[in-house]
Order: C-alpha cells, then sequence, then structure tokens
C-alpha cells in the first residue's frame, strides 16, 4: 500500500516536470520565432523553488498517512480482542445458560412428583396462584390422567386460568380445506 502511494505521487511529479520541460521547451522556440527584449516570462528557479515545496508537502502528507495508517491497524488489533473477550463472555453466558435450564428442569421434575402425588383438589388450590409458565411446565412433564384430574378442579376453581393453561397446553388449531 505504502509503495502503491508513493508509484502515485512519483507518477504525479514525473508528469508535472514534462509538462513543465514541454513548456519550457515551447516558451524557448516562441522566442526564437517572436524575439522579445524584456525579461523571461517563467524563471527556472521558481519553477524549482515551487517543486520542491510540493515535494515536501507530499512528503508530509505521506508521513501523516502512515501515522494514520498504524492508528487504524492499533484500533483494528484492539477490536479484534474485544472480539475475542465478547466471544469467550457469550460462551461463558451460554454455559450457565444451560446449567440454569437443568436446575429449572430438576426443580420441574421434582414438583411434578409432589403434585402427582396430592389430592387433584389441593394441588388445582396450589396450581392456580403459580405462575402459568410453571403450572404448564408442571403438566407438560405429568401424566395425562393425572393431569387432567387437576385441570378439572383447577375449571371449578378459577375458569378462566384453566382456559389459559389449555390453551397454552394445546394452542388453537386453524383448519384449513383442502380442495383436491
Amino acid at each position: 500500500m505504502k509503495i502503491g502511494r508513493i508509484r502515485k505521487y512519483f507518477s504525479y511529479i514525473l508528469i508535472l516536470n514534462i509538462f513543465l520541460i514541454t513548456l519550457f521547451f515551447s516558451f524557448s522556440a516562441m522566442a526564437q520565432v517572436f524575439p522579445v527584449d524584456s525579461e523571461p516570462v517563467m524563471d527556472l528557479n521558481k519553477i524549482r523553488e515551487e517543486l520542491d515545496k510540493r515535494r515536501q508537502a507530499l512528503d508530509k502528507r505521506e508521513v501523516d498517512l502512515n501515522e494514520r495508517e498504524m492508528q487504524l491497524n492499533a484500533l483494528q488489533s484492539s477490536i479484534v480482542e474485544r472480539e475475542k473477550s465478547i466471544f469467550s463472555i457469550r460462551v461463558q453466558v451460554d454455559e450457565k445458560l444451560k446449567e440454569l435450564e437443568g436446575a429449572k428442569d430438576v426443580q420441574i421434575d421434582r414438583l411434578v412428583e409432589l403434585y402427582s402425588s396430592t389430592k387433584p383438589k389441593q394441588a388445582a388450590n396450589i396450581l392456580v396462584n403459580t405462575d402459568i409458565s410453571t403450572t404448564s411446565s408442571i403438566f407438560r412433564k405429568m401424566k395425562p390422567a393425572t393431569a387432567g384430574k387437576i385441570l378439572n378442579e383447577m375449571g371449578k376453581i378459577d375458569p378462566e386460568y384453566a382456559s389459559k393453561l389449555t390453551d397454552l397446553l394445546h394452542p388453537k388449531i386453524n383448519p384449513t380445506l383442502i380442495i383436491r
């Protein structure tokens, strides 16, 4: 990338030199055809000074660009390090979530055993006051006969809760007409 920029600058300088040489010779030829008693229009020393100023400006710009490139490279490596850190944190979070899900499953299994051995009316009284998502998790793991008895008792206590629970356990299916 640095070499490409240097070539680019040198090509600009070369084109400028060719232009100036062409200009110089065209003025020399015109001076022979149309002699003028006054001093030459362009002074070669002034042109060299101008070219030196431009070359210095280009060199300064190249130094600035190199500094910026180093800063960008440093930022890029910093971003890569942060991405690695975020990825490792994400892996740790995923592992913790799996552990929590496993612990939740163990707790749900214990609750299933507990409510399965409890009388349906007593279990219904307790589960009606429990979070519906927890209750649905418990019902999904229960034997259908036991869950049905408890749900029957729930319907007597709080029919709206029992209806919502039924919807969670078995979402409504929209029938479609199949034409052959």
